[in-house]
């Protein structure tokens, strides 16, 4: 097993980091119904046979910002994380998982703390639901474990309008604090009422001690949250998106 050890800075730098863009993705309070991408309000007019015929919508634009200045490497290292999403290789992330503490306080109502005595420590690599207050430290064999399943789980003889349900790297984005993102996707059956759903993992990377490591990671349970992260229309997720060149 491969133990990934950074500067102390480097950690302390990468909490607060990673602490930080929880509590921001956590915050929203947008539903999750899905709107067909075809609907568009329309306002019936009286003389509509003398007007003209409407002209189609020009297809939305992705946020395009501007990428960090080592943007271009994260490129480069984006080949090595689209070969382990494709061959279902969890350990590639796990090696590379920064894991963070936190002291509980006794009385957390939600998240990893719930039940817990004062004091208690827990440690694992970060992970949070979009769109949702769930949040959870995974030891790093833990998560290796986590991702394995993830990986097993999909689908790739379904398919939607994102393409076929095996896992793929879809898209690179980056934060608002320079964090660079990959993107992965695959169709899952979450049985009960919903079925089969559009599932993404957006792995957050940063470049510390010259080697690029995991500090940490946001799930989409269901088609309609995946969606921020899979159409590069999202304004609060990420302020640069691009397509990943394979897909």
């Amino acid at each position: 097993m491969i133990t990934r050890r950074l500067s102390f800075a480097g950690v302390a730098v990468l909490a607060l980091i990673g602490l930080s863009f929880f509590l921001v993705a956590g915050c929203s309070d947008e539903s999750e119904e899905l709107v067909p991408a075809s609907a568009s309000p329309k306002t019936p007019s009286p003389t509509a046979s003398t007007l003209p015929s409407a002209s189609a919508s020009p297809e939305p634009t992705p946020v395009l910002g501007a990428p960090s200045a080592y943007f271009e490497q994260f490129r480069a290292f984006a080949a090595e994380i689209d070969s382990a999403v494709t061959s279902g290789d969890a350990a590639f992330f796990a090696v590379r998982g920064v894991e963070i503490e936190v002291t509980c306080r006794g009385d957390e109502q939600v998240g990893q703390c719930t039940n817990q005595r004062a004091g208690t420590v827990l440690r694992g690599i970060p992970g949070a639901a979009w769109q949702s207050d769930a949040f959870a430290l995974n030891p790093r064999a833990e998560y290796e474990q986590l991702v394995s399943q993830w990986f097993a789980s999909a689908l790739p003889n379904q398919s939607d309008r994102y393409g076929d349900g095996a896992p793929r790297l879809v898209a690179l984005a980056q934060s608002s604090n320079q964090e660079v993102l990959a993107i992965a996707s695959l169709l899952q059956d979450i049985g009960s009422q919903q079925g089969i759903q559009r599932q993404c993992r957006i792995f957050r990377f940063s470049f510390v001690d010259s080697d690029w490591v995991l500090v940490g990671e946001l799930f989409c349970y269901a088609t309609a949250t995946s969606d921020d992260w899979l159409s590069g229309m999202c304004v609060e997720c990420y302020d640069y998106w691009e397509r990943w060149e394979e897909t």
